[in-house]
């Protein structure tokens, strides 16, 4: 398949539109990565690089992911792991436009591809764009920030502000979020909480030493006590000031309050910018927020569609699994929208764990020869008068009494436990029972024989199967009886509830 990658992806991207009315014109893009299990040696695209996944111990792909508004993948593109995101803007926009079209095409992609370049070629090739930028861009517009007009409420706890980027013609969108605010504010107490802890107990050592301490080792200390508190790091000015004291200097810390106030303005703001000047600034923000569909569909192949982590070490075979979970994807967003048409919600999950729940089974069951001829499916020769012939009477009788003493003993063995119910990891041997009593499971056995044609068994009726039975046989029944040397195939239809 991996020949046809782009006619296929091309394929589903007609289809989707014929099926779900999806429009393409709204594109929205972004950057994950997997890990791989083992060395990868043969694959040249596995390098080690930032790991959304944690794993930066082990060598990843990048995956590039294009959905439509409605989070229908149209396509992807893998590249190699230590790829940075804005390096592969062109080479996914080149493809993605000459699969599915040029006119009307907007893009939207979150701050990882806003480099200087990127943003300049779009804009000279003519594409429409809305993309985040970079926190520290923030600081370009804190008087906008600082003034109380012109915000506007589009959602509750949302407010949005139009501006003018600096440098170029771009249009600035101003973001306020009141869940943000406090999600930052919180960030920012904790880590200063850790910093001062850590640095008072620092102070504490130092007072306490009864030796000169060397000052560029409390300085390495200090830096890893910022190191993993970076959030909060530029809040504290932090000296090491010469003191009449066995260490020979002491520990000085102030708060920077110039970071106070930058924070008390920028926590829970952000800032995008566009090229589009005909939409408002309500439709800007919620296109743009849109890329949580992105997200989400990285989440599903990861979580529930295991592409996560990649087991295989050839190059072809990587591709193959990827494109395998794309596909898997498209069905899961298939299934997800036919629900969403039927009022059914939107969880495939929850769809695929009920059909998971309708089971089939081959129960193989052993059984032994009595007699040349099944005794169950023999009719007796019948004389004229309608009666069986004695010899006839006496053959059944023997054949009955060749049957082994054991099946009663193996059916207790069998015996259902109380309340059991066909699950994913039920025993077949306690559902299916060589005894009267298990007739509550409704089967069907498919035999072979060479003779006989079109016989019901009863519930609890006695069944022999010949080694050469050609037949079907269906009914509500467990199969008591069977005692001959062949196999039976059983489809369990139903639960059963003991």
């Amino acid at each position: 398949m991996l020949e046809h990658k782009a006619e296929l992806e091309a394929h589903l991207s007609k289809r989707s539109g014929e099926l779900f009315a999806i429009d393409n014109e709204v594109l929205l893009y972004d950057v994950t990565s997997t890990y791989f299990e083992g060395e990868a040696e043969g694959n040249a695209l596995a390098r080690r690089g930032y790991s959304r996944d944690h794993r930066p111990d082990c060598k990843q792909v990048c995956i590039a992911l294009v959905v439509t508004f409605d989070g229908f993948p149209l396509g992807y593109e893998v590249f190699a792991g230590n790829t940075h995101d804005s390096r592969t803007v062109q080479t996914i926009v080149d493809t993605m436009e000459a699969r599915h079209g040029v006119v009307g095409r907007v893009w939207i992609a979150d701050r990882g591809m806003a480099s200087a370049n990127n943003l300049a070629w779009l804009r000279q090739t003519g594409r429409r764009y809305i993309i985040g930028a970079p926190k520290a861009e923030l600081r370009k517009f804190a008087a906008e920030l600082t003034a109380l007009s012109g915000w506007r409420e589009i959602r509750e706890g949302i407010e949005v502000k139009l501006a003018r980027w600096p440098d170029t013609a771009e249009t600035a969108i101003l973001c306020r979020s009141a869940e943000r605010r406090n999600k930052e504010q919180a960030m920012h107490d904790k880590f200063s909480s850790r910093i001062e802890a850590a640095l008072a107990k620092l102070a504490a050592r130092i007072d306490s030493s009864s030796k000169r301490l060397s000052a560029a080792q409390i300085n390495r200390q200090i830096g890893r006590i910022l190191q993993r508190n970076q959030r909060s790091a530029a809040r504290f000015q932090i000296t090491l000031q010469a003191a009449d004291c066995p260490a020979g200097f002491r520990l000085h810390v102030e708060h920077d309050q110039a970071f106070d106030d930058w924070a008390a303005l920028s926590e829970g703001a952000y800032v995008l910018r566009t090229n589009i000047a005909d939409w408002s600034d309500e439709q800007l923000w919620r296109a743009y927020i849109q890329l949580t569909q992105a997200e989400a569909a990285f989440r599903i192949q990861k979580d529930e569609l295991r592409v996560r982590p990649i087991w295989h070490q050839r190059a072809d075979r990587v591709q193959a699994h990827i494109l395998v979970c794309f596909l898997a994807f498209v069905l899961w967003k298939c299934l997800e929208m036919w629900q969403q048409r039927s009022g059914l919600g939107n969880s495939p999950r929850t769809v695929l764990e009920e059909l998971a729940r309708i089971q089939s089974h081959d129960v193989i069951l052993p059984t032994h020869h009595a007699r040349r001829d099944p005794p169950a499916l023999h009719r007796p020769a019948r004389s004229r008068s309608g009666r069986a012939t004695r010899s006839a009477r006496r053959r059944a009788a023997q054949a009955h009494a060749c049957r082994r003493p054991r099946t009663a003993s193996r059916a207790h063995r069998l015996r259902p436990r109380k309340n059991q119910k066909c699950s994913a990891d039920f025993s077949a041997n306690s559902l299916i029972l060589l005894n009267r009593h298990a007739d509550s499971a409704q089967v069907g056995l498919v035999a072979r024989h060479r003779d006989f044609d079109g016989l019901k068994l009863e519930p609890g009726q006695a069944a022999g199967v010949g080694p050469r039975l050609a037949r079907e046989v269906g009914g509500k029944t467990a199969g008591r009886g069977i005692n001959s040397e062949t196999s039976v195939t059983v489809l369990i239809r139903q639960r059963l509830n003991y």
